[in-house]
């Protein structure tokens, strides 16, 4: 499934749809810049990421809650996009048994800042639970309620820039094969 127009809502309560055993570059692309949700859903076996965004420039208003993102080939969720991410709410989503990251925030992604990711299970992903790489900075983050277990790392900050205002109240992030949290930024 391809998003290119502003405000889509897909899946509302108890009305979301499955991907299974997709071969295109992922389960949904998100091409639009504002305005939307993805909710109550199922993608699992895809080729690519889950769900990946790929608009060029800002990516405003984003919803992502109660999915199922899980035994894919690569990333769970992939935000790829050229340009800024704000005001994003990542909850109560499974993130588990991924060929890649759980979430992978990566470049050429510029700034992520206003993001939310509370409630998720993100575990037994072949790479990071959650990782920021590339990124030149981070700000307002809230991580928490989340379960994250089982990945080479849980919580990875290698991004290029600086990281402020984080929260961290509540998850449980153990059991990762390397490090459960790791600031490696270069801000």
């Amino acid at each position: 499934i391809i998003i290119q127009a502003n405000g889509v809502q897909i899946g509302a309560s108890g009305q979301g749809f499955t991907i299974n055993d997709n071969a295109g570059p992922a389960g949904i692309d998100i091409r639009a810049a504002q305005d939307i949700s993805i909710e109550e859903s199922t993608i699992t076996s895809t080729a690519g990421p889950a769900i990946q965004t790929s608009v060029v420039g800002d990516l405003r208003n984003l919803r992502i809650l109660k999915n199922q993102l899980r035994s894919t080939a690569a990333n769970g969720l992939s935000f790829a996009h050229p340009g800024p991410l704000e005001d994003t709410v990542i909850a109560d989503n499974s993130l588990e048994a991924n060929g890649g990251a759980g979430v992978v925030f990566g470049g050429p992604v510029t700034r992520v800042r206003k993001l939310s990711i509370s409630n998720n299970r993100i575990n037994s992903n072949a790479a990071d639970g959650i990782i920021f790489i590339n990124t030149s900075s981070v700000e307002e983050l809230e991580l928490s309620r989340n379960a994250i277990g089982g990945n080479t790392l849980g919580v990875q900050f290698g991004n290029n820039g600086g990281v402020s205002r984080v929260s961290f109240s509540g998850n449980t992030i153990s059991a990762n094969q390397f490090f459960n949290v790791l600031f490696a930024n270069a801000g």
